[in-house]
């Protein structure tokens, strides 16, 4: 059975075979819309809060993780690198798109209730 290509919906792009190299991909492309899953987080009891995490890999890793754990979703501070960056979207290998994330400020966090909250703060200082 195949499926057939509607190619008017699509966007299609020229790149040369050097740039598409130098990305170090794995030969594949595609364009997507990227929305956040801002659900109300007060109704999921297992969040994750990540604060000032800079390195993107370390922030990938961490999403992936928590999915891992079974996390029902990711706070993301405004200050943390961007989850959808490449380097962050190859160490979370795919997770990114299968956990809800919000970004925002500490303030926003605040405003989120929940019947029960336990906080754990992990720091290497």
């Amino acid at each position: 059975m195949s499926a057939e290509i509607n190619w008017n919906e699509w966007n299609v792009y020229c790149i040369s075979i050097m740039e598409f190299k130098l990305n170090r991909n794995q030969g594949m492309i595609a364009e997507v819309k990227l929305t956040l899953n801002k659900g109300d987080l007060s109704k999921n009891n297992h969040i994750v809060i990540l604060d000032s995490i800079s390195d993107p890999g370390n922030l990938g890793t961490l999403i992936r993780t928590a999915q891992a754990l079974g996390f029902n979703s990711i706070f993301i501070t405004k200050e943390s690198a961007d989850p959808f960056s490449s380097k962050a979207l190859r160490a979370a290998k795919g997770a990114t798109f299968n956990i809800p994330l919000q970004i925002g400020d500490i303030s926003e966090l605040l405003n989120i209730s929940v019947n029960s909250l336990l906080i754990f703060n992990l720091t290497p200082h």
